[in-house]
């Protein structure tokens, strides 16, 4: 019994935090101009991912062949509303930035070491490439080091990045006022099961501006295609009853790269989508043998569904642009019956 006693407190010494010459986990996010679009969707992202801040020496412990060391991480901070959200595949906790309709989210991974009898780090061992998120609970899911060296002293630190996510509208010209020394979390190592060592994880913002890059489309378009007859179509491929209408945008400000718009045919499209020839609704008495397709204004480029197609009007200026469209029927079948010919086609407006 002496034994296994005394064995107990020789494990508890050998790792901890407070030996190593990291007592905090710093991260540092945001800084200047951050653009966003006016069309990112609430719980979508904004910006990307900072740059990895890096710390060495969180912990110092003397491992032996058979060894684990597992970091464990928990954020603290104040939750957001929601307070957390599923990402590219990923869940994260969503904290609160200052900013209406402005959250943030941080990811982490260990770096595993090697070190002096001083603790001081002589070179990484192990970096592994899978990133973990930071919740309001400790995760140890990060990937453990299962140590093979001789006994020897060992650092272990953290790599940690943020990255803003959207939560709700976030009016234009918003700005994060800069705060530092901001605890949001803690961390500690796991040592063959047993945990050991506190440390803090400190969040410095950088003073940051969000301009909301985007224009107003008008909701619905309503393009009254009018009364034709059968006899109009000559044949598969041929056409008929041109219309032309626009797809107003308002308020569209300067120094946008591009506008981008998409059309995708709510009832699908006839044969492939980059023919733009929508499939007419369906229901009792529709015409038959046709479909409705779409072509740009002057051009008469035909518009393929589902794919961006850049706007040429857009000069980079601040104002009111209109997209310019054609809409005819479109002969698909060697014979046309008459009956109602009506489509309903979603546009989406992108920036870049």
């Amino acid at each position: 019994m002496l034994l296994i006693f005394s064995c107990g407190i020789a494990q508890a010494y050998q790792c901890g935090g407070g030996y190593a010459l990291d007592p905090n986990i710093p991260i540092t996010a945001g800084g200047g101009v951050i653009t966003t679009s006016a069309d990112v969707p609430v719980n979508g992202w904004i910006g990307d991912w900072s740059a990895y801040s890096k710390t060495y020496r969180n912990w110092w412990c003397y491992a032996s062949s058979g060894d684990v060391l597992r970091p464990q991480l928990m954020g603290t901070g104040q939750l957001a509303s929601p307070s957390s959200l599923t990402l590219d595949g990923v869940t994260y906790s969503v904290f609160k930035t200052g900013v209406a309709g402005l959250g943030i989210v941080f990811q982490w991974h260990p770096i595993y070491g090697t070190a002096d009898a001083s603790g001081n780090y002589t070179g990484t061992v192990y970096e592994p490439t899978t990133d973990v998120p930071l919740t309001n609970a400790y995760n140890n899911s990060a990937p453990a080091w299962n140590f093979s060296m001789a006994y020897q002293p060992t650092d272990i630190g953290i790599a940690i990045s943020a990255r803003y996510v959207k939560i709700g509208t976030i009016a234009a010209g918003s700005t994060l006022v800069a705060q530092g020394g901001m605890t949001i979390g803690t961390a500690t190592i796991q040592y063959n099961g047993a945990t050991f060592g506190t440390n803090n994880i400190v969040f410095t913002q950088l003073k940051s501006t969000f301009p909301v890059l985007g224009c107003t489309p008008t909701t619905n378009v309503p393009v009254s295609m009018g009364i034709h007859a059968a006899s109009e179509f000559k044949g598969i491929g041929t056409t008929a009853g041109k219309r032309s209408f626009t797809l107003p945008l308002t308020g569209c400000p300067a120094g946008m790269g591009a506008i981008m718009f998409s059309l995708h045919p709510v009832s699908g499209s006839v044969g492939a989508s980059t023919n733009g020839i929508a499939q007419l609704t369906p229901g009792t008495g529709v015409a038959t043998g046709i479909g409705l397709q779409l072509s740009t204004t002057g051009t008469g480029l035909v518009v393929g569904f589902d794919v961006n197609t850049r706007f040429a009007g857009y000069t980079g200026m601040a104002g009111n642009y209109q997209i310019g469209l054609d809409a005819a029927y479109y002969q698909t079948q060697a014979s046309v019956t008459a009956g109602t010919a009506n489509s309903l086609i979603e546009f989406t407006i992108q920036y870049q």
